[in-house]
């Protein structure tokens, strides 16, 4: 049996949690599990990797990057990516939701609620003196 797994973020841009998901995603046997990112603002430069070893990237269209709207850029893109994420938890119902860092611990943790998601994982990275 594949378990489905979904990673969240905010980008994929460099730093060190971005970097471990970019070194840990592709090195997970695949006939287990299927794992799955969602960024909740933009893909960010280490997408590209990813997505070349075969696991999806999924983040809010490109458009909203320059919105002017009456709810702003930042609020839209906010509305825009909690809607896309709980519809994308609910349809595809993974095994495990796991957060990285504050963004995506508060967004993505009130998304798996509403979405029913019930394993959630979420990892605060070691800061050393």
């Amino acid at each position: 049996m594949t378990h489905r797994l979904l990673f969240v973020i905010g980008a994929l841009d460099r730093g060190g949690t971005e970097r471990h998901l970019v070194q840990m995603l592709p090195r997970l046997p695949r006939g287990r599990f299927r794992p799955m990112v969602y960024t909740l603002r933009h893909k960010g430069v280490l997408a590209p990797v990813l997505e070349a070893a075969g696991i999806p990237v999924i983040a809010p269209p490109t458009w909203l990057q320059h919105w002017p709207g009456p709810l702003g850029r930042r609020g839209l893109l906010l509305v825009i990516s909690m809607v896309r994420l709980i519809w994308l938890m609910v349809t595809l119902r993974p095994a495990v939701v796991h957060f990285f860092l504050p963004e995506a611990y508060i967004i993505g943790g009130l998304c798996a609620l509403v979405a029913g998601c019930r394993r959630r994982v979420m990892v605060r990275p070691e800061i050393r003196p």
